[in-house]
């Protein structure tokens, strides 16, 4: 099996990312406060937000996280 270069799970360009502008640093400054996230399943989370990556949040308490990626939520 071969993986082209132009597939789009190389490509970090065409996954949904944090910019290191001011969206990122909103994210990093609401750390510890609980968010409502709607993701595409219509799941509702309510969790505190312990991590920002540029790619998924870490929501939840230490020892009980869950990682959602960015492409999973309703924006």
């Amino acid at each position: 099996m071969s993986i082209s270069l132009n597939s789009p799970w190389e490509d970090s360009e065409r996954r949904p990312h944090l910019h290191t502008g001011p969206s990122r640093i909103h994210a990093l400054s609401s750390i510890g406060k609980p968010l409502v996230l709607v993701l595409r399943d219509g799941m509702v989370l309510h969790l505190p937000l312990l991590a920002v990556g540029p790619f998924d949040l870490l929501l939840g308490w230490p020892g009980n996280e869950v990682l959602v990626h960015l492409h999973a939520i309703t924006f």
